[in-house]
């Protein structure tokens, strides 16, 4: 008889607890909770895509944070 997933994924958390990972990790990495995404404010986005359009386009990352800022 096979375990339910949730079942698998307790006992996967437990372990984690066990082995020092705080709850709320164990929770999100067994998928048992999902992560609340974090929202970008529209400035905040337009530098994100610009710094990953430079970087893309062979830009050091050091320059690329620069020219964002």
């Amino acid at each position: 008889m096979k375990a339910s997933k949730k079942t698998v994924n307790m006992e996967d958390m437990n372990t984690m607890i066990a082995n020092g990972v705080t709850p709320k990790m164990a929770d999100m990495a067994t998928g048992l909770k999902t992560p609340t995404p974090v929202q970008m404010s529209k400035a905040e986005a337009a530098k994100a895509e610009t710094k990953s359009i430079l970087i893309a386009n062979g830009v050091d990352e050091e320059m690329a944070d620069m020219a964002c800022n």
